[in-house]
């Protein structure tokens, strides 16, 4: 395909997708498919058995999409969808979609695409700014401030950024413990195999956790216990001498506490404290949260 036919492609796709938000905007579909004609299997059975062995006309193909892909849609863009949570999706967010598709970029490393490691690093600060966190969470400026700790990395879901947490704290708390362990025998270790350790640690969710955290948890191949909320002021709260009493009795059976998420908007109930209130409760209400934290050196994961 040339640069010309490319354009006239492009033009007709970005119509085809201007057009069914304006049909959204009218409420020209429903928000969910209709079930009594979409069952599991249906475009099994609409779709060829085999993958076809010569292309189509773009007409066709939006076509299809129009026929078999839209009567199969849940509209999270309708303006009558309020489930699960908003997706960031809009007029900037599609033509940076087009763009980012159209540069073909692999941006697994510095040297792969400098352009791509460097605007993630600019954004994340603009971001870590916005949100008020310390200067310590950003990346350096410079390479004078190679040394700086903070930064961050741009994942693709929320369900693969809880995994990466769960998975570096993990190998953080091997690393002290082989490093700590080899000091004592006069030897140097250096690694980030789970090994025997893995099996030993725990990981502390509320039981309103989402099922994101539990199964990371399970994919890090660590232990998970549930901490039961409790009931106050129609609110459901973290309880900080549960979670003490079974840190103590982890630790007494051989185990080892790495780390502890809380809810603050479960998707189920929305009954658990906002994070200003969690704040609230954990430092000044109800400071012994932030004291069994700080006492069994936990990290926390919001």
């Amino acid at each position: 395909m040339d640069s010309n036919r490319i354009t006239v492609a492009g033009i007709k796709i970005l119509e085809f997708v201007s057009q069914y938000w304006r049909e959204l905007q009218e409420r020209r579909y429903p928000v969910l498919p209709d079930f009594s004609k979409i069952t599991p299997g249906y475009l099994q059975r609409a779709l060829p058995a085999v993958a076809p062995e010569l292309p189509e006309e773009l007409a066709c193909i939006l076509q299809d999409i129009r026929e078999q892909i839209l009567p199969g849609v849940t509209h999270w863009q309708h303006p009558n969808f309020h489930a699960y949570f908003p997706t960031a999706c809009s007029y900037p967010a599609i033509l940076g979609e087009l763009i980012s598709g159209g540069l073909g970029i692999m941006g697994f490393s510095w040297i792969a695409c400098p352009a791509s490691t460097e605007l993630e690093v600019v954004t994340l600060n603009w971001l870590a700014k916005a949100i008020g966190l310390p200067e310590k969470f950003l990346f350096g400026s410079n390479t004078s401030d190679c040394d700086k700790s903070g930064g961050g990395v741009i994942e693709t879901t929320a369900s693969i950024c809880i995994l990466t947490i769960v998975l570096s704290v993990r190998d953080r708390a091997i690393q002290q413990i082989t490093q700590q362990e080899a000091k004592n025998e006069q030897k140097h270790i250096q690694t980030s195999s789970p090994g025997y350790l893995a099996d030993r640690m725990v990981v502390y969710i509320s039981d309103q956790a989402h099922s994101s955290i539990i199964r990371a948890i399970r994919l890090a191949l660590i232990q998970c216990r549930v901490i039961r909320s409790i009931p106050r002021d129609k609110q459901l709260l973290f309880c900080a001498q549960k979670l003490q009493d079974a840190i103590r009795e982890d630790r007494q059976n051989g185990l080892i506490p790495i780390l502890a998420s809380f809810s603050t908007s479960p998707l189920y109930t929305n009954l658990s404290k906002s994070l200003r209130m969690f704040k609230t409760d954990s430092c000044i209400r109800d400071p012994a949260n932030a004291l069994v934290l700080e006492k069994n050196e936990l990290l926390v994961a919001l």
